[in-house]
């Protein structure tokens, strides 16, 4: 059985090198299925192969460029800069922030507690390689008394080798307690159903291995967000519009499974999406014809692209959950 299932995920090529699914990619990257689609079609950032049923298969090397541009987007880089770039020149880029994030005194000013066995051993062991200031670190939560903590936390990092339906219950409390504004949880193994209800606007999830210039980005994305000048509360302080996770075909296919399921969702969370995507490029065109309301438009667009984004999560849940087949 366990033979049978890594050949499922990961498949050899002739020349010997591995090929995985797109399920085993999104594990290894920490993305979506539909975001690596959706970056797929739209920005071309990987042409993976494709297996005798035409099920998609990716290389070595397309799963360490996924990675690298999940990281660099989580510093708000917008995806259309990053994706023509080859891996050497991503590697230069992160390589580059990080250098430049060590010179910036940004991190003086925010309140970052770390709890994590092994990552805490890391930070004091490598201190001097880890460029973020930090107000505490402890090997886990017992050792976290919230009452010693005087002022509000502005990003609390937590480490979990596993993560359970119950600990995103765990890290919204401890925010909740902790005043905490956002929170990065790094985690080794995780079932899909449980990552997905700890996800959200003010948790970044990242999955182990993670070396400490990673979790430094990690912190200073969140930090932008976390310290942002009173930024409209439902648009992204980025200003980045996420592309659409799904294709107008597969959003059709996917309607189509209601008489599988018995259950009306799946076309109405279609309208929806369809509908704030149509009102999306509405707003667009308004913005470009209108000088006057451009500003309105633009937040009028921000803010419904957010909400196809929340909309298209929950669709992405309902289609993992019930183990539905996007591709038509």
């Amino acid at each position: 059985m366990i033979a049978s299932n890594k050949t499922k995920s990961q498949r050899q090529t002739k020349a010997g090198k591995s090929q995985y699914s797109i399920g085993a990619v999104a594990k290894l990257t920490g993305l979506s299925p539909q975001l690596i689609r959706a970056w797929e079609l739209r920005y071309a950032v990987v042409t993976p192969n494709r297996s005798e049923k035409n099920r998609r298969l990716y290389s070595q090397t397309d799963v360490d460029k996924l990675r690298l541009l999940k990281t660099l987007t989580e510093t708000g880089q917008p995806i259309s800069t990053l994706a023509k770039l080859s891996l050497a020149q991503l590697n230069k880029r992160l390589v580059t922030d990080m250098r430049d994030m060590q010179g910036s005194d940004y991190d003086s000013h925010t309140n970052i507690i770390v709890v994590g066995a092994s990552l805490s051993a890391r930070i004091k062991s490598q201190k001097a390689m880890f460029p973020s200031k930090l107000s505490g670190v402890f090997r886990d939560l017992t050792e976290l008394d919230p009452l010693t903590i005087e002022q509000s936390v502005d990003i609390l990092v937590l480490e979990y080798p596993c993560i359970y339906l119950e600990t995103g219950r765990e890290v919204r409390h401890l925010m909740k307690t902790l005043r905490a504004k956002h929170a990065i949880v790094l985690y080794a193994f995780s079932a899909s159903e449980a990552l997905q209800r700890l996800k959200g606007t003010s948790i970044t999830v990242k999955r182990a291995p993670v070396s400490l210039d990673e979790i430094s980005g990690l912190i200073r994305a969140a930090g932008q967000i976390a310290v942002a000048s009173d930024p409209p509360a439902t648009v992204s302080a980025t200003g980045v519009k996420a592309p659409p996770m799904f294709t107008p075909l597969q959003l059709a296919h996917i309607a189509q499974h209601a008489s599988v399921l018995k259950c009306e969702c799946p076309p109405h969370l279609v309208d929806l999406i369809t509908s704030l995507a149509n009102f999306e490029a509405y707003s667009a065109e308004c913005e470009s014809r209108s000088v006057r309301d451009a500003a309105l438009h633009r937040y009028l667009g921000e803010a419904t692209g957010l909400a196809r984004e929340l909309v298209e999560g929950a669709l992405q849940r309902l289609v993992e959950t019930e183990g539905l087949d996007i591709d038509p």
